[in-house]
């Protein structure tokens, strides 16, 4: 799969803008809670791997590229 950058963001992620004016971060975590187990379980494996995701664009596009922003595993 491939991810087109917009322009505004192609130097630098912003991803808490991005989250905060779409306020994705609220849906999908009321997604969490809910009540059938493969919605949970398909939320769970969306956030996984759209950290996944984030870190290798950002580890792509640091000076000497080999930073991890989530190496925790917790969202920046």
């Amino acid at each position: 799969m491939t991810w087109k950058v917009p322009e505004e963001h192609s130097t630098k992620f912003d991803g808490s803008s991005i989250l905060k004016e779409t306020d994705i971060g609220r849906h999908v975590n009321r997604l969490r809670k809910h009540s059938s187990n493969g919605i949970r379980r398909l939320v769970k494996l969306l956030v996984r791997k759209w950290k996944e995701i984030v870190d290798e664009w950002v580890r792509l596009n640091q000076p000497g590229g080999t930073a991890s922003l989530m190496a925790d595993g917790d969202s920046p």
